[in-house]
């Protein structure tokens, strides 16, 4: 559980802020300002380096749909496999 908290900063702290930040130039591949469910699945294996949620891909995809059925305001108009920085 500590690796995840480290290396998925979610708190709401500026050091957690700060992280995403550098996570999201990592992840942000094609640099469009959004994130793919592929981007999103790679980085987990390769740049976040947490193997074992990258094969929970099924979850991952969920998590997406929620934060999209979740949102009162839709904050793009992308398909569901992709979220906006904010959302991350």
């Amino acid at each position: 559980m500590e690796e995840l908290e480290v290396k998925l900063p979610w708190k709401n702290t500026e050091i957690d802020r700060k992280l995403r930040e550098k996570q999201w130039a990592s992840i942000d591949v094609d640099c469009n300002g959004f994130l793919s469910l592929v981007e999103i699945s790679l980085a987990l294996k390769v740049i976040i380096k947490l193997p074992a949620l990258f094969e929970m891909r099924q979850i991952i995809k969920n998590a997406f749909r929620t934060v999209k059925l979740l949102q009162v305001i839709p904050l793009n108009n992308l398909s569901e496999d992709q979220i906006s920085k904010q959302e991350y």
